[in-house]
Order: structure tokens, then C-alpha cells, then sequence
């Protein structure tokens, strides 16, 4: 084993042999060795891919150290990026944008480690935005686009168009958001099923802010058709709800409200399981047990319970 073939087996996105090699280099001593804070970085890379965003962190904060230590730029540069987007996935969003600002003040002196450009400015866009700082989030988010275009990462490029849009949306700013939803229907990567989803499923929030909840439950419902996995599942049942209360229909918006908190358990997408939670209580504080029966009896029809997807709070506080 060595650190040659550890970078090979990250290169070949073999993320699960790369990690067990690196641990069995650890365990063996290699961490006090020269080449330590590669083989962190390793295990850090590995575990971001495999989502396990604290272990990345921990494995990052080690190779930051020695990366220093041994005033290795370009290991440095990559660490910071890496070490950023596991701060970011942890909601940890102060030590994600020092990370993340590090690497930009760092990126003239880069070698290979500039290819992480685009994904940095990407994630300071997103840091920023949860901090507030929304013009610079567009900032980045521009810049990161121009980044994604110029080395032709079309379905990186359009991420940030998207996000841009979702901006402009939580704002008001339905001009501009219409604008960029024109320009990604020109730009859309490709026409596979997930990117249509997606195209639909911003027009279907852009109608419900412009006031045309109808148009867009259309939109949505077409969407819904076309997602591929849980994610693109969930957020159309979210959209769907959302159009369901724009038209006061509390019936539809308690069931996709349901159906949007299943998949996003399933998903383990938890900010969508927050806000479906909240949905769900809001609406059954209001009409109570009633709106509970009636959407029950419903999935009753296609042989759903209903009860087994409630929490035990949700459903005492419908009757209190």
C-alpha cells in the first residue's frame, strides 16, 4: 500500500477501498510519516464522498495541521476546500467560510488544487447565503457559474443558475427570476428526465409566487412524474403542498405535506422533513382531527395508513 495508490483509488472513485487503505496505513504508523497528511486528506476526501461530513471534518483538521506543518501549498489548498464542504454539510457555516476564504486567498499560488475553484465558490455562495449575506452569495454563485462554463461542467453551471433563481425568489425578485428561468430553459444540460424535473419544479415555485397556484400545481404535478429518486420525489410533494395552500385546500396540502415528510425520511433529507413537520402541525392545530380523518380515509383507499407516518406528538396535537 502507498499514497500513490491511495490517489488512484480516489482518482478512480473507489472511495470505500481508498478509506480502508488509508486506515490500515494510519494503523501501521504512516501517520508519523511524511506523507501523513496525504493520507488524512485521503480519508477525508472519502469519507465527504461517503457522507459521513464529521469524520471528514475530524480526518480534515488532521491533514490541515500537518499540511501546514510541512508547508505544502497545493495539499493545503485541497484540504481547505474539502474541509470547507464538510463544515458546510454540518451547518457549521463560520468555520466552513474561513475554510473556504482560505483556499481563494491561497488559489494564485495552486497548482492542481485550482481545479477546486468552482465547487469553493459554489459552497461559499451557499455558506454566505445562510449567513445573510445574500449579494455576495450572488456574487459567488455568478462567479462559480462562469467557472463551471468555461471548463464545460453544463450540470455544475446550471446548479448555480438554480440557486440564483431560489434567491431571487425568497426576495421578491420575480423579474429576475424569470429571467434566469428563461435563459435555463436555453441552458438546461441536456433533456434526461432529472433536469426536466428540476426546470419544472422551479417554474412551479416561480407561478406560485407570481399568484398562479393552478398553473403551477400543473407544473409540479409534472415534475412529480418525472423525478428519479427521493430527493426530486420529495421536493415536487413539497412544492405541491405549497400550491395547495396558495389555493386554501388544507386537505391536499396535509397530504402532500405526508407524502413530502415520508420521502424526505427515507431520503434522510432532513431540512425537508423540518419544514414538512411544520406544515403538518400548522395545519392540524388549525382544522384539528377533522382534516386528519378526512386525509386518512383518503390514503385509507389506497390502502395507507397514515397513522404509521405520524408522530405521536402530530397526532395529539391535532386534538388538542
Amino acid at each position: 500500500m502507498s499514497v500513490c495508490r491511495l490517489i488512484h483509488l480516489l482518482e478512480t472513485g473507489q472511495f470505500q477501498p481508498c478509506l480502508e487503505e488509508a486506515m490500515a496505513l494510519l494503523a501501521a504508523g504512516s501517520e508519523k510519516t511524511p506523507d501523513a497528511a496525504r493520507i488524512y486528506a485521503a480519508v477525508c476526501r472519502c469519507r465527504l464522498e461517503m457522507t459521513d461530513s464529521q469524520a471528514a471534518a475530524d480526518a480534515g483538521m488532521q491533514a490541515l495541521s500537518l499540511a501546514e506543518a510541512g508547508q505544502d501549498i497545493d495539499l493545503l489548498g485541497a484540504v481547505l476546500a474539502d474541509l470547507g464542504a464538510a463544515r458546510l454539510r454540518l451547518k457549521q457555516y463560520a468555520p466552513a467560510l474561513e475554510a473556504l476564504d482560505r483556499y481563494l486567498t491561497l488559489l494564485p499560488r495552486l497548482g492542481a488544487a485550482s481545479c477546486k475553484e468552482g465547487a469553493v465558490r459554489q459552497q461559499m455562495a451557499h455558506v454566505l447565503q445562510r449567513l445573510g449575506f445574500d449579494r455576495r452569495a450572488a456574487d459567488e454563485f455568478t462567479l462559480a457559474r462562469r467557472w463551471f462554463d468555461r471548463f464545460g461542467d453544463e450540470k455544475s453551471a446550471w446548479a448555480c443558475v438554480r440557486s440564483l433563481i431560489a434567491q431571487h425568489l425568497g426576495k421578491g425578485e420575480l423579474r429576475e427570476a424569470l429571467r434566469l428561468l428563461e435563459e435555463g430553459e436555453l441552458h438546461m444540460p441536456g433533456a434526461a428526465r432529472p433536469f426536466q424535473s428540476d426546470q419544472l419544479l422551479d417554474w412551479a415555485r416561480f407561478l406560485t409566487a407570481a399568484g398562479r397556484p393552478d398553473t403551477a400545481a400543473e407544473r409540479a404535478f409534472a415534475a412529480l412524474e418525472l423525478a428519479e429518486g427521493l430527493e426530486q420525489q420529495g421536493m415536487a410533494q413539497w412544492v405541491l403542498c405549497q400550491t395547495a395552500l396558495a389555493q386554501e385546500k388544507p386537505v391536499e396540502a396535509l397530504a402532500f405535506a405526508l407524502a413530502a415528510r415520508v420521502s424526505a425520511i427515507e431520503g434522510q433529507l432532513y431540512s425537508l422533513e423540518f419544514d414538512a413537520s411544520e406544515v403538518i402541525f400548522r395545519l392540524l392545530r388549525r382544522h384539528g382531527e377533522e382534516l386528519l380523518s378526512e386525509v386518512a380515509a383518503h390514503f385509507e383507499q389506497q390502502g395507507v395508513d397514515i397513522y404509521d407516518y405520524l408522530s405521536e406528538l402530530a397526532v395529539r396535537r391535532s386534538v388538542t
